[in-house]
């Protein structure tokens, strides 16, 4: 992974800051296609902002500093509370749709983060639509950009944050056993789950729908009959027929082929109330998103704004970029004798008018120059070269080396 803070070293690599402005101005245009905004939100937030909601990250992951006054605050741990926190102030009775992006750095400090306290985000949020049909457009959104990436095989794997509260709400657990029943769900652990079952005293129908968690995922379709075969309570009924609804509406986007559904899917954000998400590439064995429904956010900022979003981990996703060259690619470079050291210097200023980027080196010294180079000239005492990698040309004046530059570029 690459980030700006590794082991306080800096990061040196050129090919792998490319590579993320790459898929960040990827991501940028696609979220516009999809009528978002981009929007940025204070690297330093108050301490109280994440203590006094609920559902937010530990106290303990969160990296804090003091201010001159004695203020506690937070380097930005999550990006969905301070934006709602923003919409609500502003705006209490949203009576109007609102589609924002941003891409941003978070820092945690967490135990699987031992150095590297940042970690780069590009994720949206849409807040102002509660149907199904927002739901489904962000899912839509999430496939087609996993498709632009080129990633390989993927799935986007879909649940219901307020499925699995309901079965909690059956059941009366401590924390230490909440958190060991989450974490048997989460692995999918049968054999773990059924001794923690014995142990409990619950009733027979509640038991049977803690017992088939684990075993409803996979084809929507399939998941969804599976799950009407069990006496469901009223309100996961309700829930399950959301999930059936946005389901159907993938079909117009014609992306049910990545969708899985996980009826057991927990996300550990406990402000998602509704439809929660996440995508896996193939040869990655964590999340590369994650993402929900959170209406009831911005209830804790006095307000009522249904919303929607996901996070894209930019920097697990570099991880699958390959880095094909040891050195990067120079547009031009200028390599000189020392007479013709000016001529040089007005070549360098004629093709950076342009916008092109050109460097300048000595011939002297073109055995410590690493770079591969597109067009690659060299002033002698005798002759002025251009030369590319299929052929080698011979000119007099920088008027017809940049004709024949400009004839090379657009025959490329």
């Amino acid at each position: 992974m690459h980030s700006y803070v590794k082991e306080n070293k800096l990061d040196l690599n050129t090919i792998a800051f490319k590579q993320k402005e790459k898929v960040i101005d990827l991501l940028k245009k696609r979220f516009s296609t999809y009528g978002y905004q981009q929007i940025q939100t204070p690297a330093f937030e108050s301490y109280d902002l994440y203590t006094t909601v609920t559902g937010t990250l530990k106290q303990d992951d969160m990296i804090k500093v003091i201010d001159r006054s004695g203020r506690v605050l937070v380097l930005r741990p999550d990006i969905t509370i301070p934006i709602t926190q923003q919409v609500a102030k502003q705006t209490p009775q949203l009576t109007e749709e609102l589609r924002y992006f941003y891409v941003s750095d978070v820092f945690r400090n967490t135990s699987q983060q031992i150095t590297d306290y940042e970690q780069l985000q590009a994720g949206v949020e849409f807040f102002g639509n509660n149907g199904s049909e927002a739901d489904a457009e962000i899912l839509a959104l999430v496939e087609h950009i996993l498709s632009d990436l080129q990633v390989g095989t993927f799935t986007i794997e879909i649940g219901h944050a307020g499925f699995f509260k309901e079965i909690l709400d059956h059941l009366s657990l401590t924390p230490e056993q909440t958190n060991q029943f989450k974490q048997l769900v989460q692995a999918k652990n049968i054999a773990g789950l059924q001794q923690f079952i014995n142990k409990l005293n619950m009733n027979e129908s509640v038991q049977n729908i803690v017992e088939q968690i684990p075993l409803l995922y996979g084809n929507p379709t399939t998941v969804i009959q599976r799950a009407k075969e069990l006496e469901l309570p009223a309100n996961m009924k309700r829930k399950l027929e959301t999930l059936e609804e946005i389901c159907s509406l993938l079909e117009a986007y014609q992306c049910t082929e990545r969708i899985v559904l996980d009826l057991g899917l927990i996300n550990h954000m406990d402000y998602y109330s509704d439809v929660i998400f996440q995508g896996f590439i193939e040869s990655i064995g964590k999340p590369i998103l994650t993402g929900g429904r959170y209406n009831h956010l911005a209830d804790q900022f006095g307000a009522s704004i249904p919303a929607i979003g996901f996070a894209f981990d930019i920097d697990l996703l570099l991880t699958l970029e390959q880095q094909e060259d040891p050195y990067d690619t120079q547009e031009i470079a200028v390599f000189y004798d020392p007479s013709k050291r000016k001529q040089a210097a007005n070549i360098a200023q004629l093709f950076r008018r342009n916008g092109q980027s050109v460097v300048l080196c000595p011939l002297e010294k073109v055995n410590h120059f690493h770079s591969n180079v597109r067009y690659k000239i060299t002033l002698k005492q005798t002759k002025n070269l251009l030369t590319t990698a299929t052929e080698t040309i011979e000119f007099h004046t920088n008027q017809e080396l940049q004709e024949q530059i400009n004839r090379l570029r657009e025959g490329a």
